[in-house]
């Protein structure tokens, strides 16, 4: 079916080609390769929704749902307004409400029970959005249940903790960057809605604290200067701290500056701290020492080696990490070198990547298998804090959706392995749910 979205993202301009060639070799047999694009790129418009058409069409689909108040002598949810968001692929089709009766109970009927078509139900309470999960009909299934928990609000931080805490650190010429992985809980049964802090307009949430000399500071899931603040020496979250474990993700980038070679880093948490690792980029002459800690293993991801280093007993309360043996910032990267090595293992020479976009995937590929799943959790949520460009939304999603055909061609045509396809493609659809789930 060329109208189905989620079919023309799965398959390449290349992939088509093949098959048409094959099922009918006579027709565009004297085209040229440009004539042969064309057609291709004119094919896949035909999954592109125009603004006059209406993607979605009512059927006999019913939802229904529970909205209840998860804090011990919370308020009633009597007239709290639920709305439900249908998307088809990533694109926003369809939103209804509807006012809860006195028990809490939603219900919603005539719906599109098409299985590409995802819903999600959520209720807006003291001004913060709590969500079902994302839901779908099957041909199966035509009634589908989506409840959704709201809370009451503290503004006691006693309840706030980092599940999971992961860094990752990478040498570079004359400097090293650190990416800062958190994983916040909230171990009660109020939302955190953060306390007033000098010089922030909103309350703030979590603080974490940033190296004196940090350079080029910035965030994956939010930006600086809005959902994310900086006073002197501490970075501070705004959004609030729903209830449960890693209900909120932070990541946090800088480059700390260094000239003689080595490198300590300090650290103390402002809260208690269930799990904790490091990912050590490794360097032919890096030595590494973080007290505490042993090393564990050795992963490898984009053929980059990384020493992963666990806690060898609780997580201590101060972390250290002093590197010795760093690139001077004259000296060329080895990963930059064909055939370079770098610590115990051979690497392949790659690009240097850039802080920015890259070191997030890391994270995905090696310590967070089910990172999908903080992409479910900041659609459901509302809160996947990428910056906009402000572009119109369509022609956005039209770029995004372009871009993710052409990294199919180059991987099918053999210019990108495997590995390296499943990361950008992974990126720029996450980019893609960001799109379709943030306010216009």
């Amino acid at each position: 079916d060329l109208s189905d979205l989620d079919y023309a993202i799965a398959n390449s301009n290349a992939a088509w080609l093949t098959g048409w060639q094959n099922a009918h070799p006579e027709l565009g047999a004297d085209w040229d390769e440009e004539q042969q694009a064309a057609v291709l790129e004119y094919i896949r418009t035909f999954s592109y929704t125009p603004p006059w058409g209406d993607a979605y069409r009512a059927g006999n689909g019913l939802i229904q749902g529970t909205v209840l108040q998860g804090t011990a002598g919370g308020d009633a949810v009597t007239g709290l307004t639920v709305a439900l968001e249908a998307y088809a692929g990533f694109t926003p089709v369809a939103v209804f409400t509807q006012t809860v009766d006195a028990t809490g109970v939603f219900t919603f009927t005539e719906l599109a029970t098409d299985p590409n078509i995802n819903y999600l139900a959520s209720v807006n309470s003291a001004g913060i959005r709590y969500s079902s999960s994302i839901l779908n009909f099957s041909p199966e299934t035509g009634s589908l249940s989506a409840p959704v928990t709201v809370y009451a609000t503290t503004d006691d931080p006693a309840v706030v903790r980092m599940d999971a805490i992961h860094w990752i650190i990478d040498p570079r010429p004359g400097a090293v960057v650190v990416v800062e992985v958190y994983g916040v809980g909230n171990g009660g049964d109020r939302t955190y809605v953060g306390r007033s802090v000098e010089g922030i307009a909103q309350p703030a949430t979590v603080a974490i604290p940033v190296p004196a000399a940090a350079q080029d500071l910035g965030f994956e899931n939010g930006v600086l200067g809005e959902r994310f603040q900086q006073v002197g020496d501490v970075a501070y979250d705004t959004a609030p701290v729903l209830p449960g474990q890693g209900s909120r993700q932070i990541i946090m980038r800088y480059l700390l500056p260094q000239s003689d070679r080595s490198l300590e880093i300090t650290r103390e948490f402002n809260y208690p701290v269930g799990e904790m690792s490091l990912l050590v980029a490794e360097l032919p002459n890096l030595e590494v020492e973080i007290p505490g800690f042993a090393l564990a293993s050795r992963e490898t991801f984009q053929n980059q080696t990384y020493q992963l280093w666990r806690p060898e007993g609780a997580v201590p309360e101060a972390l250290t990490i002093r590197l010795n043996g760093l690139l001077a910032a004259d000296e060329i990267d080895p990963r930059t070198v064909p055939g370079a090595q770098t610590g115990a293992n051979s690497v392949a020479a790659v690009a240097a990547p850039q802080l920015t976009g890259w070191m997030p995937w890391v994270v995905v590929g090696i310590l967070f298998a089910g990172m999908a799943g903080v992409v479910v959790w900041s659609m459901q949520t509302g809160r996947l804090g990428a910056k906009r460009d402000g572009k119109p939304r369509e022609s956005q999603r039209t770029t995004l959706l372009k871009r993710i055909a052409h990294l199919d061609d180059q991987h099918a045509t053999g210019q990108l392995d495997e590995e390296e396809w499943q990361q950008q493609r992974a990126q720029l659809k996450a980019r893609l749910l960001s799109l379709a789930s943030s306010p216009e």
